[in-house]
């Protein structure tokens, strides 16, 4: 729906009340990467299995309510479900209704928390001022702050924005890295290696405020540990204050009107897919 805000932004797929597969994988012929798509995605996908999964139905469903005022019985779509692994996860909704800000809150309790390191990977990183002043202040206070966005999204004026906002957050002490192509459309984020964020949210007002997105949080180390060797592992380029002045006057001005149209671009993709095997669920926030 291009143009439009107050959408549901969420990814789930739910099989017969047992697995679930969330994050920000889109399904269509579009997001194939055997079509050799002109500009491909890299995406990263997780199935989940054990308690948790009733909590995904549970928003499916509530879902599915708002939209065509049909309940949809739990004897008929909800499983017995039993612990299926170690992990301990449970869902993270927001939207603009009784769920506004509950992403963004679980965001802040997780970066105040934070100990030793926080990893953001985000397509889009335009934070309002108190997520960006949450990650300064983890900064000041020696927290290891790595921020990975894609070197080219598929919004050219997001790009310029995330450089134009993001001098305070180096200033802090906060390292920006920039991912090569393909573009990484992956969203997570990580803190202590121990805690990790997961759904289809981005780092903008937009999808945190006017979006209903689903997501997940999850207590797991061995999870953390595995996406960072995954996505940490790959050559990134550092992003410095000097990149962030050096920028012309010519190639600022080589940005075309059409750009500032936030649009909904479904571009080709390939996923890799995480399994997460929960052994209980915690209340949904």
């Amino acid at each position: 729906m291009p143009f439009e805000n107050l959408r549901t932004h969420k990814k789930l797929l739910v099989l017969d009340g047992k697995v679930a597969f969330i994050r920000g994988l889109n399904i269509g012929d579009e997001n194939r990467y055997s079509q050799n798509p002109p500009v491909p995605v890299r995406d990263l996908h997780f199935r989940f299995e054990g308690p948790v999964v009733t909590q995904l139905v549970e928003a499916l469903s509530n879902d599915w309510h708002f939209l065509t005022g049909e309940n949809l019985p739990a004897s008929k779509w909800c499983a017995e479900v039993s612990p299926a692994g170690s992990a301990v996860a449970r869902t993270v909704t927001s939207g603009p209704d009784q769920d506004i800000e509950k992403a963004e809150m679980a965001l802040h309790q997780a970066i105040n928390s934070a100990k030793s390191s926080i990893v953001i990977m985000t397509p889009y990183f335009l934070p309002d001022e108190r997520l960006s002043a949450a990650l300064e202040f983890a900064a000041w206070r020696g927290v290891n702050v790595n921020i990975i966005v894609p070197e080219a999204s598929d919004h050219a004026l997001v790009d310029w924005a995330v450089h134009a906002h993001v001098a305070p957050l180096l200033a802090a002490g906060c390292h920006i890295w920039k991912h090569p192509p393909p573009f990484e459309h992956s969203k997570i984020v990580l803190v202590d290696y121990l805690w990790t964020f997961l759904g289809s949210a981005n780092w903008d007002r937009r999808s945190l405020r006017i979006n209903s997105e689903m997501n997940m949080e999850v207590y797991d180390r061995e999870l953390a540990q595995s996406l960072k060797r995954d996505r940490l592992g790959k050559p990134l380029r550092h992003l410095t204050a000097a990149d962030i002045n050096a920028r012309s006057t010519a190639r600022k001005s080589a940005m075309r009107p059409h750009v500032c149209f936030f649009h909904t671009f479904k571009a080709n993709s390939f996923a890799l897919l995480r399994t997460v095997r929960c052994a209980s669920q915690g209340t949904a926030r």
